[in-house]
């Protein structure tokens, strides 16, 4: 019923998958060997937003993540 207003997921190539919940993009990152963490990136319905995405980008790169 409420399947309407949901929004797709949004795919990074890079990043991976990012479902809408609560106002937020919520993914997920593994940072080895602690494990996994949970990422909540700001945006719009659409997409995250472009400077959060590139932040991501940078972590990603200084670290060894990955995300599922």
């Amino acid at each position: 019923m409420f399947g309407f207003f949901k929004s797709e997921p949004y795919h990074d190539s890079e990043l991976g998958d990012f479902e809408w919940s609560h106002g937020h993009w919520r993914s997920r990152g593994v940072l080895e060997p602690t494990g996994i963490f949970r990422l909540s990136l700001a945006g719009d319905r659409k997409a995250p937003h472009s400077q959060a995405l590139q932040l991501l980008r940078e972590l990603h790169g200084a670290f060894s993540v990955s995300c599922p």
